[in-house]
């Protein structure tokens, strides 16, 4: 079973602001170490999403979500299932996977940025940003890739951003979904949407189809 869900205006959220959905005294301790009110409100709105979609899909009681800083989160009671989440501006995004490990990143489209690609691009993803019709698009779309896969395996930088190609190999296609397709990327299925000024990828074990949902309330 593998979900994708989008939320619009996520802080201002009917259920993002239920009070009533109380965080595990792990991820409480861990919003209180962000930088900023707005850090901790994002964060706590997506947390009580995360918590609502789980109950919503796998008719959990309490889900209880554990991770440090740095850490994937995981549900302390349901390890079998692999969730991860991302927010750009006011979108988030949620991916849930019961089956295998799961791995979405969301980012505003932003401008190239040299020093990235010359660090962390492989040659064939360079090509591929400089010969678009869109370079910024480009950029972005590759960056939410390669984001998407590390937080997938769980390994990090350790991985090697200048090894792990991304490249697209479809034909862009209009609306959300941007490739007909998964693309393969070293075992793991991976496939990218355009939802407003926000490209999100999502990467996971099993090839197979997401249902999209645009909103929770």
């Amino acid at each position: 079973m593998k979900r994708l869900i989008v939320v619009t205006d996520f802080t201002k959220n009917k259920i993002g602001n239920d009070s009533s959905i109380l965080l595990s005294t792990n991820r409480a301790n861990r919003a209180k170490k962000l930088n900023s009110e707005e850090e901790i409100l994002k964060f706590i709105a997506a947390e009580r999403i995360t918590m609502a979609a789980l109950t919503k899909f796998f008719d959990l009681e309490h889900p209880v979500i554990v991770g440090n800083a740095g850490e994937k989160p995981m549900l302390l009671n349901r390890q079998d299932i692999s969730f991860s989440r991302s927010y750009a501006c006011n979108l988030l995004a949620l991916a849930i996977e019961q089956e295998g490990t799961i791995g979405v990143d969301a980012e505003k489209i932003k401008k190239v940025d040299v020093s990235v690609m010359k660090y962390f691009f492989t040659e064939k993803e360079k090509e591929y940003v400089e010969h678009s019709i869109d370079p910024d698009f480009a950029f972005s779309l590759i960056w939410t890739r390669k984001e998407s896969v590390i937080k997938c395996t769980g390994k990090g930088l350790q991985y090697g951003f200048h090894l792990l190609d991304t490249t697209p190999v479809q034909e862009k296609e209009t609306g959300q979904k941007l490739f007909a397709n998964n693309d393969c990327v070293n075992g793991y299925a991976i496939n990218s949407y355009h939802i407003e000024n926000t490209i999100l990828s999502v990467c996971s074990k099993r090839n197979d189809e997401f249902p999209l949902f645009l909103q929770m309330r």
